[in-house]
């Protein structure tokens, strides 16, 4: 079973996306805050971490990346950027994410990135 950890402040969606990943055999994990992901990255070891950018309690989903990217633990864990910020490709970019629209992406397009990424 692969495992991902879901940084997103927004509950619903962490229900939404685990009944929509779960039956890929993916494990859903999921915090709200950029302090909770960095800690849960290590601990967890995810496979994928998908991140939005606006989080709450300081750190956006951009700090979060640059952190883990950093950190020799989780630094090839592959990111996917999923949010309503339709701006910011250049800055997934600059972290090696990949990224997604949430409101210009379907639910089984996001599926099939997700599932692209972990090799499924």
């Amino acid at each position: 079973m692969k495992k991902i950890l879901l940084v997103e402040d927004d509950t619903t969606l962490h229900t939404i996306y685990r009944e929509a990943l779960e039956p890929h055999d993916i494990e859903v994990t999921a915090v709200t805050t950029g302090k909770e992901a960095l800690e849960k990255a290590k601990s967890l070891a995810p496979d994928l971490v998908i991140l939005d950018i606006m989080l709450p309690g300081g750190l956006n989903g951009f700090d979060v990346a640059e952190r883990l990217k950093q950190d020799p633990a989780t630094a090839s864990v592959p990111l996917l950027v999923l949010t309503n910020l339709d701006s910011e490709k250049q800055s997934a970019d600059a972290v090696g994410a990949a990224y997604l629209v949430k409101t210009n992406t379907s639910l089984d397009a996001i599926v099939a990135k997700v599932t692209e990424l972990l090799h499924i």
